[in-house]
């Protein structure tokens, strides 16, 4: 039995599509994860914002130092598996009264992995995290 002419011609049309389609797709696929991991530092960098500021809040004798918050960020950071060092601070003064603020800001600069190569994103973006709270 012959098969009919239009069966024939359709042959290879579904590869066809899934090969105009891949990429496309491929480029949805590596975004989310990319900007999943981007998410991920961002929401790390804003909870070490947070430790570092709930301890220079605390009221301490002697008074909490830049140094033992720095302290407190590096095993935040290490232990969520970023690197302290390339992380750059501000922690405002920190002054031992009631209700004066302390104000820890972190900036990570973020280098997209496959995104770059397959769009033109910019390669690299600053991830900032702030925090402020008063003294106690």
């Amino acid at each position: 039995m012959k098969r009919p002419i239009r069966m024939l011609n359709e042959r290879g049309a579904s590869a066809v599509e899934f090969a105009l389609l891949l990429p496309l797709l491929m480029m949805i696929l590596f975004g989310i994860i990319e900007f999943g991991m981007a998410l991920y530092r961002q929401a790390v960098l804003t909870n070490a914002s947070r430790e570092g500021a709930r301890l220079g809040i605390v009221q301490s004798v002697p008074a909490i130092t830049n140094a033992q918050i720095n302290t407190r960020i590096d095993a935040y950071l290490t232990a969520a598996g970023i690197a302290p060092g390339s992380v750059i601070r501000a922690i405002s003064p920190i002054v031992p009264v009631t209700g004066t603020p302390v104000t820890v800001t972190l900036t990570l600069p973020y280098t997209f992995v496959v995104l770059p190569g397959l769009t033109s994103i910019t390669p690299t973006i600053n991830l900032v995290a702030s925090t402020a709270m008063s003294h106690e």
